[in-house]
Parts: structure tokens; sequence; C-alpha cells
């Protein structure tokens, strides 16, 4: 397999990768994200506990699988207010200021694109819609893509 030298449209096309197995992919697969963007920031406010691999991945060797476990779930409810706010926590007190100034470019506390899966019953007839909707300002939405019937 060679590369196309661009994003991936899809998650799928990781399983073209020369060396990925389904094994692996299924590891992988909740970790990725597929955005038409090349530059991508990670919203620490959505990160599930289950993906603090991601947030070991930027602080190592910082940040322990426990630490990074531990932060998401010390996440305050309604999420940090600010990247600067999220660098501040305890947890990520050793990290030095170069790291943290480049993190600032990766992490965000925003979301401009969204995942909609819908289930549908028609006429005792049932369909699943997944749908890539991108926010275009405070108030416009606009659906990207969408497909009928289950994703991988």
């Amino acid at each position: 397999f060679y590369a196309a030298n661009q994003p991936l449209a899809d998650i799928s096309e990781m399983r073209v990768v020369q060396g990925m197995d389904a094994g692996l992919y299924q590891k992988l697969k909740p970790l990725v994200c597929a955005l038409p963007m090349t530059r991508q920031q990670i919203n620490i406010n959505t990160l599930d506990v289950t993906q603090s691999v991601i947030l070991e991945a930027l602080f190592d060797p910082w940040l322990s699988p426990v630490q990074a476990r531990a932060l998401l779930q010390q996440r305050p409810a309604k999420g940090w207010e600010d990247v600067d706010q999220f660098l501040a926590q305890p947890l990520l007190a050793d990290v030095d200021e170069r790291t943290k100034k480049q993190l600032k470019t990766v992490l965000s506390v925003d979301s401009n694109y969204f995942w909609l899966r819908s289930d549908i019953t028609v006429n005792e007839i049932e369909l699943t819609m997944n749908s890539l909707i991108v926010r275009m300002g405070p108030q416009h939405f606009s659906v990207l893509w969408h497909q009928t019937g289950e994703s991988e």
C-alpha cells in the first residue's frame, strides 16, 4: 500500500494500510478521526475516559495511563472553560512550558464537526443514517455527507 499523501477521507481507509489487521483496526478505530481538513484539534471536553490513551500520547512521558484516566474523570461537569484551565491541572504540573505552548495548538474546548446517528423506522422498515455535520457559524450548520446503513 502506498499512501496518497492526503488525509483519510473515511476511517475505514485504515484497513488497507500495510500491517493493519482486523484486531488492530478495531483497537485503533475509536481513537481515529477522519475529517475533511488537514489540521485538527482534540476537544478535551469530549474525550471519553476510554480514549485516555490519546492524552497519554500527547503528554508522554509526563502522564501515565492511570493519570490520563484520572484527568478525564476529574473534568468539571460543564467541561474546562479553556485549554489554559486544562493545562493548569495539578496532574500536568510537571509538563514544561514549551510543551504546553505546543499542545495549545492541538487541544481545544470546542467542536465544529459532529457525528449524528439516526435510527429511523418507517412502515416497519428500520434504517440507520449516519451524518457528518459541520458548524459554519454560531447558528449555522451544514451536512457534509450522510450514508444510510450501519457504519463499520
